[in-house]
């Protein structure tokens, strides 16, 4: 955000002629004779509530710059506050928590410029510590390391700590995760299969997805200190699947998939990705998977 103008990624324009998505930023044009609401809330909101990474519905005029970038103005419309959505791990639990934030909104927060939400440059949003006002919600019960789906609005713009004010606060961690994994320039070593109960997945040369979610809530981990460890549930109904050149084979024993997967790697293939489904246990960064898929090329 810079003055009254804020900057949208990823934005949706709905005419009566259809919807169309924006690849390319949106320079939103807040003013004076905005109207301003808030989801979830009777308070009264200005322009002042609006900071990085709160999601909007504006209603207004979207004009095409000679440098083909567009602005959205506003003056003679609305702008309503959604419900905003974060998903990150707990680092501390005190008078407020501290997340390592993995997701707003299901964006990742590099590509957010937080200067400025801060009342002075020290206090801006950190995302690796980012703070959330409890808003009288009960915590007790969340453990460090947890994984939180928390749902609320940004603090008004200049005014963190705290970052966000939440509404709702989620422990997702003992739900079922989904762990994904794409590599743009893997190795052969990329899947370490040097165990017979879990494969060692290196991330260097991985592409868009390294991640694990829960219940919408995304955990990067690359950002985990520890080995991102696929473990083999002990369970009637583990099993594993290689896909290679359109072709599935499926192997309900956990050695011959990994002597199929070695055999595999020997002749030359490559692993583009990995998807497991199963129990994650955040502090350890272990899936214990019933579910593996090893995509090759």
């Amino acid at each position: 955000r810079a003055g009254d103008d804020i900057t949208v990624k990823g934005a949706l324009l709905k005419r009566a002629s259809g919807i169309a998505a924006f690849n390319v930023p949106i320079v939103v044009n807040l003013a004076d004779s905005t109207n301003f609401s808030r989801q979830a809330s009777m308070e009264s909101v200005s322009a002042g509530d609006v900071s990085v990474g709160q999601r909007i519905n504006a209603v207004g005029s979207l004009v095409a710059r000679e440098d083909d970038s567009y602005q959205f103005a506003t003056d003679q419309g609305s702008v309503h506050l959604l419900l905003t959505f974060l998903g990150g791990s707990l680092v501390e639990n005190s008078d407020h928590l501290t997340l390592a934030l993995s997701t707003i909104n299901g964006r990742t927060p590099s590509i957010m410029d937080f200067s400025g939400t801060g009342v002075s440059t020290q206090f801006d949003a950190d995302p690796d510590a980012y703070e959330v006002d409890k808003n009288g919600l009960s915590t007790n019960h969340i453990e460090a390391a947890s994984t939180l789906k928390i749902a609320g609005h940004a603090k008004p713009f200049g005014q963190a700590p705290a970052d966000f004010i939440a509404q709702s606060i989620v422990d997702v961690s003992a739900l079922p995760a989904t762990l994904r994994v794409s590599w743009q320039e893997p190795v052969a070593t990329s899947i370490d299969t040097s165990t017979m109960e879990s494969l060692v997945l290196h991330l260097a040369g991985v592409g868009r997805f390294h991640h694990v979610s829960q219940a919408g809530a995304k955990l990067d981990l690359k950002s985990q200190q520890n080995p991102s460890i696929v473990e083999f549930a002990d369970s009637p109904r583990t099993h594993f699947v290689l896909v290679q050149n359109g072709t599935r084979v499926v192997h309900s024993e956990t050695s011959t998939f990994l002597a199929d997967l070695d055999t595999r790697v020997a002749e030359g293939a490559l692993p583009a990705g990995l998807e497991a489904w199963g129990r994650y246990d955040n502090p350890e960064n272990i899936l214990s998977a019933f579910r593996t898929v090893v995509r090759l090329r």
